[in-house]
């Protein structure tokens, strides 16, 4: 007679053996790391698409599919959060395609304002845009002869902590509390239009890819004088990262945003939509809400 434990540990061996780590593909920011994937299960795409209108909650629950559904092929604990933001979406991307098919159906609204009705659109997942990294590194970001920038990507845990820092934020702001003279809470209550949020956004994300500010000394004024080392600011707040940002004048700002643009790497979104009704053509953007 089969008890309990035996039909659950018979159950694991067919789970297993039905899907196994049969999926491989290699990063982004560096070809030369390959990892292993199986597709997701139903109860892990059930549990997305209940919370699918929950951001928060469906990037913690992609951590956890990543988690059971992904490993290294050289070994090592897989952790998300240690990931780049754009190699954590390259691997769920690609479970993606082997979870629920190459093809998408989703619904735009139609921005030609004489039509706006809703449109239907397949879309070839395969076609998206995709570009790779830079397994060196990156360059620092010269502001003048004396100011650096050193820069990195985001990566998952520093999406982490900036959601925290938002909500703190987000809670003094309507709560209207005093709290280290008002830091972070004009961040969210001046810009409220759509590109008064863009430009928040990019403020932030900015501000996370900065890991540290070379300051250089002044150049000595004999060949006789030791030159003083350089000064590196470290241990910077994000509050502290973008109150220096929103200092810049419009020529650094351009340079770090060209950073960015010359620089990232990942899974472009974008796709151009038609309307079958008006033929209005336009560019959408995916999102969790439509991807998955």
């Amino acid at each position: 007679m089969t008890n309990q434990r035996n039909v659950n540990e018979i159950l694991d061996k067919a789970t297993d053996l039905l899907n196994p780590y049969e999926f491989k593909g290699n990063l982004l920011s560096n070809p030369e790391v390959v990892f292993s994937f199986k597709p997701m299960s139903v109860v892990q795409l059930k549990k997305i698409l209940m919370h699918i209108n929950d951001e928060r909650s469906v990037e913690k629950i992609l951590d956890e599919i990543l988690q059971e559904n992904v490993k290294w092929d050289l070994g090592g604990d897989f952790d998300p959060t240690c990931l780049y933001s754009e190699d954590r979406f390259w691997i769920l991307y690609n479970m993606r395609l082997k979870s629920r098919g190459e093809t998408l159906e989703t619904t735009f609204k139609c921005r030609n304002p004489k039509c706006g009705q809703p449109t239907v659109a397949n879309i070839d997942l395969t076609s998206f845009k995709i570009t790779s990294g830079s397994p060196k590194g990156y360059d620092s970001i010269q502001l003048s002869d004396r100011v650096v920038l050193d820069m990195d990507f985001v990566r998952r845990k520093d999406i982490i902590e900036f959601a925290a820092w938002s909500k703190v934020r987000e809670e003094v702001s309507e709560d209207d509390q005093e709290v280290d003279d008002q830091k972070g809470k004009e961040f969210f209550t001046e810009n409220v239009n759509e590109i008064g949020k863009g430009i928040d956004y990019a403020l932030g994300l900015y501000a996370l890819m900065i890991q540290k500010i070379i300051l250089k000394p002044e150049s000595p004024e004999s060949s006789n004088t030791e030159p003083k080392p350089n000064e590196e600011i470290t241990n910077l707040t994000i509050d502290d990262k973008i109150k220096f940002l929103e200092r810049l004048n419009e020529i650094d700002y351009n340079k770090v945003k060209e950073w960015y643009d010359n620089n990232w790497f990942g899974v472009s979104l974008k796709k151009k939509v038609m309307c079958p009704i008006c033929q209005h053509e336009e560019e959408e953007v995916l999102n969790l809400g439509n991807f998955f």
